[in-house]
């Protein structure tokens, strides 16, 4: 069946109709940039696309009936990548006609095979609670943002993720809110020939970071380890004494300004200096 379309002429005027053979719409697959047309999908380029929408058109002269073929036809816009993105590709053709061809941004079915489903970036959890999980789920959903598989392992869960950029970002504020580890990590996943980029999804870690103790003893900070205690500016070392002659504290990041062979000096917030016989130290306040 023979879809017709009526167009706009530059100069206003409704002359003729652009006829359109078997092309109703376009797709597009979001991941490796191939096309489909007439429902079959083909790994070409932009242009090559635009050669043979080319070959569906012709223009008719509604007083005589006669056909021609189209000889030149222009893209003004390019579809926007993005996954389940609908739009139109407008071109102008012969310097005289304006046509909209409608378009849908999906996977292709080779790209649903090879990659099982679609994901831009791999949330691994690693010793994370399960309500921090579930907080961070909700999060994507409110930002339009999908879990594709949530993967259990022995160390922790795999969720993939479709938008890597919310994921980061995302991730960076748990990270910082909860007091997690964070790192990022990037693998090469296909080439976008039509860009001339490759095209690579990310994997964002975030591991619960160990609870490390601290105690106020006998006028001093300590590090509290197993059954023993390590004065943070000594470094002397003694045997853990009783809990009622210790005094938990909390503990936050200070910035270091200098250091020699020894230790390190370190500011804080009151912009007060200490000096610690250690190249990294934690400062310390009483609970």
């Amino acid at each position: 069946m023979k879809e017709k379309l009526i167009i706009e002429k530059l100069d206003d005027k409704k002359k003729e109709i652009l006829e359109i053979k078997g092309l109703k719409s376009l797709k597009f697959c979001y991941f490796c940039f191939s096309y489909n047309i007439a429902n079959v999908w083909k790994e070409k380029s932009l242009n090559e696309l635009i050669e043979e929408i080319k070959d569906y058109l012709k223009i008719k002269n509604l007083k005589t009936g006669e056909e021609k073929k189209v000889k030149n036809i222009i893209l003004l816009n390019e579809p926007e990548f993005k996954n389940n993105e609908k739009g139109y590709l407008n071109f102008e053709v012969e310097n005289t006609y304006l046509i909209k061809i409608p378009y849908l941004v999906e996977i292709c079915p080779h790209c649903k095979k090879v990659q099982g489903t679609y994901h831009e970036a791999v949330i691994q959890f690693r010793g994370v609670s399960k309500e921090i999980i579930k907080e961070f789920s909700e999060e994507l959903i409110k930002k339009e943002v999908f879990t594709k598989d949530a993967i259990e392992k022995k160390e922790g869960i795999d969720v993939k993720v479709t938008d890597k950029r919310v994921a980061r970002n995302l991730a960076k504020k748990f990270a910082k809110k909860y007091g997690l580890e964070f790192k990022l990590t990037t693998k090469l996943i296909t080439y976008n020939h039509e860009k001339g980029k490759e095209v690579y999804r990310d994997f964002i870690l975030l591991r619960q970071l160990p609870k490390t103790k601290f105690v106020y003893y006998k006028g001093n900070f300590w590090l509290k380890k197993e059954d023993s205690l390590i004065n943070l500016e000594s470094r002397e070392k003694i045997k853990l004494p009783k809990a009622s002659e210790m005094e938990e504290v909390e503990v936050e990041e200070l910035e270091k300004i200098n250091e020699d062979k020894e230790g390190a000096y370190f500011m804080d917030k009151e912009f007060n200096v200490h000096y610690f016989k250690a190249k990294k130290v934690l400062k310390l306040r009483r609970g």
